[in-house]
């Protein structure tokens, strides 16, 4: 099963599920064997500029397009059906890699009694432990503030990555790794916004691949990264060699990077050893 992503100036989606329908019958559901597995093949008018560029050195639609089946966050978007009587702002979240959407009244949300005495509120992460990164490396806390190190905490406005913005991350004074399954975020403010932060599309990064930056306080674009993706995935065809992450990208989601072919296609194949056994990537 792949997905690939060809770089045409025009939007081509194609779809090999089998033999055509018979005229007059109906076409066969997901369950029909001829239906399983295939290749879609949908056409982007730009390419990326970087992976990266789902909002951690910029902010391109198509980055984002590319990596969404790949790269996972805390929590992810709810559908527009499911937000029409959304009463707060965690009514438009679900959670992903966290188990719950911290709030006040669930607790993981506190103004006093946090880490840092000096925080004016601290949130509280409960994460999924039953999670691996494409790598191989187990997700966890550690992922998290890892993420929150490389945004504001290691390099505040230093960062040899030319991030796009700390707007968010510069709220943060403190993340602890109170268990492998549980971090907790100290603000200096009470900020709003913080059910962002680690959310959506690429939302965490990988420790891992940070770390490598991190030793030599190096541009996360430019720093070499050498990876397997193929035995955490059980994906033959899985990425596996060195490379920067703006031309690689190492994820926890449904999908799993093949292999890109500079302006020509990005080859994204199945997860076979995807963490949500109820929502196995399909086509």
């Amino acid at each position: 099963m792949r997905w690939a992503v060809r770089l045409l100036p025009v939007v081509v989606v194609l779809a090999a599920c089998g033999g055509g329908t018979p005229a007059g019958s109906l076409p066969a559901g997901p369950d029909d064997p001829h239906n399983q597995g295939g290749t879609v093949t949908i056409g982007v008018v730009q390419e990326p500029t970087s992976f990266l560029a789902a909002g951690i050195v910029d902010s391109m639609l198509f980055s984002v397009a590319v990596d969404a089946p790949v790269a996972e966050g805390l929590l992810w978007y709810r559908p527009l059906e499911e937000t029409a009587r959304a009463r707060t702002l965690a009514d438009f979240w679900r959670p992903m890699l966290a188990t719950e959407v911290p709030t006040t009244a669930n607790g993981d949300v506190r103004t006093e009694g946090c880490p840092v005495a000096s925080a004016a509120m601290c949130v509280t992460w409960k994460l999924r432990g039953d999670v691996l990164w494409h790598d191989g490396s187990r997700f966890g806390a550690h992922d998290v503030c890892a993420t929150i190190q490389f945004y504001w905490l290691r390099y505040h406005d230093r960062n040899p990555t030319a991030v796009l913005s700390t707007a968010g991350p510069d709220q943060v004074i403190d993340c602890r790794e109170d268990t492998p399954t549980q971090a907790t975020l100290s603000f200096k403010t009470r900020y709003g916004g913080y059910l962002s932060l680690g959310s959506g599309v690429y939302g965490i990064l990988p420790a891992t691949r940070l770390e490598n930056a991190f030793h030599g306080d190096t541009d996360l674009e430019r720093t070499p990264q050498t990876v397997d993706l193929r035995t955490a995935t059980g994906a033959a065809d899985a990425y596996h060699g060195t490379d920067t992450l703006d031309r690689i990208i190492v994820g926890t989601g449904p999908y799993v990077l093949a292999g890109y072919e500079p302006t020509k296609s990005i080859t994204l194949v199945r997860n076979r050893h995807y963490w949500d056994r109820g929502h196995q990537p399909h086509l």
